[in-house]
């Protein structure tokens, strides 16, 4: 996709999950859209629109996409991507010329035709405490020294740093940990969106549904639009009535939400086995650009490239290569927003040496463990170090 194009005024969306309604927001203001794709029949047969916009599914629009070539912005989440990669190519469309994925488009476009730093989703900590000890839990939780502890003053100067060298975020994802132990969520979530709410589409909480909410969190989350995405871990440890409750009161508030079913996960390696995955600087920067993690997170005033790498470096701080230090940008500069984005779209000459350590969640890694497996007290945790 020609990204220097200031002429580009009309799009394609391709996907109307959670990503697509966080990035739709910022591109109806900039693009003229004339339909969305998705293949979900419930749109199709009840002529499903989004702000005016209709929702078709592939078959129907075929036709539409093989007689003219649009710009298709795919807005999946993971390797949901590469089915939709290869269906558009099928119809001789071409990655990064007539498609691309909703991350890389809002982050180049944007910038080269408006200077402004545009990024999709960002992913926010605000504890590394959890109710769960899941063996191979993204962040390393169990393997983590949970006596070390940040300050709200920390937090929130963190946030703060991060909105002050960006123009807008989609997608802000409230983590842990577990976000419900936190016991002043309200005054972080509320600090957000009365200083930065014009810089980010929505606030998402991401909960284990272990805890179940409080009256006023839910009151709070229906006040400001808050997604709140429950991960179903109910196949190992049973809390089946929990989340019934959960969902329950979710309702009785009119609190948005989701249910995503964790049955299965990649088993990444790392801190566990001892790997090296790329044997060249190229093969390392491919295997970065593959991983489906890149969800970058911001944590005590720096930016990881996903919550793996900040896991390492919370386990060692020697795991403290190629981390952004959001304290030494420069508020509003031009040069610190290119430094952030070229970070966030992983644009770094020798790469993110950590990935050399973990197999990531790319397609090339095919070993699958179940999701939610805990960690017992008497199982022997090995952590790979340094080199």
């Amino acid at each position: 996709m020609d990204f220097t194009n200031n002429d580009t005024e009309k799009l394609i969306i391709y996907g109307f999950g959670r990503v697509a309604r966080c990035c739709l927001p910022k591109l109806i203001q900039d693009f003229q859209i004339d339909f969305i794709i998705d293949n979900n029949s419930k749109y199709e047969k009840n002529d499903t629109r989004y702000n005016g916009i209709p929702i078709q599914s592939f078959m129907s629009v075929k036709h539409k996409l093989q007689e003219k070539k649009y710009k298709v912005v795919v807005a999946v989440s993971g390797n949901s991507y590469y089915p939709i990669k290869k269906q558009l190519e099928s119809i001789g469309y071409r990655e990064s010329i007539d498609f691309e994925n909703a991350k890389n488009f809002m982050s180049q476009w944007y910038w080269i035709n408006r200077s402004e730093c545009v990024i999709s989703r960002i992913s926010l900590p605000i504890t590394l405490k959890c109710t769960l000890n899941c063996k191979h839990c993204n962040t390393l939780v169990p393997y983590l020294d949970r006596s070390r502890v940040y300050t709200d003053d920390e937090l929130k100067e963190t946030i703060k740093m991060f909105f002050d060298c960006i123009d807008y975020v989609s997608t802000v994802l409230i983590v842990g940990g577990e976000p419900l132990l936190k016991k002043n969520l309200i005054e972080i979530l509320s600090f957000i969106q009365v200083n930065f709410h014009e810089k980010f589409s929505r606030l998402h909480i991401i909960s284990n549904c272990t805890i179940i909410p409080k009256d006023d969190l839910l009151q709070f989350a229906n006040q400001n639009n808050i997604l709140i995405r429950l991960s179903d871990y109910s196949h190992e440890i049973g809390n089946y009535d929990r989340i019934k409750k959960i969902i329950d009161k979710l309702k009785a508030f009119k609190v948005d939400y989701i249910v995503n079913k964790h049955e299965q996960w990649f088993d990444m390696g790392f801190p566990r086995e001892t790997l090296r995955i790329a044997d060249s600087r190229e093969n390392l920067i491919r295997h970065m650009t593959e991983c489906n993690a890149m969800c970058q997170v911001i944590y005590n005033k720096k930016m990881f490239f996903c919550a793996t790498q900040l896991g390492a470096f919370e386990i060692n701080r020697a795991y403290n290569k190629d981390i952004l230090e959001l304290d030494r940008l420069i508020v509003n500069s031009t040069e610190s927003k290119k430094k952030l984005l070229d970070y966030y779209n992983g644009n770094l000459p020798k790469g993110i040496r950590f990935c050399q350590l973990c197999r990531g969640v790319g397609p090339k890694n095919n070993k699958i463990v179940t999701g939610g497996v805990q960690l017992k007290r008497n199982d022997e945790i090995k952590i790979r170090k340094p080199s």
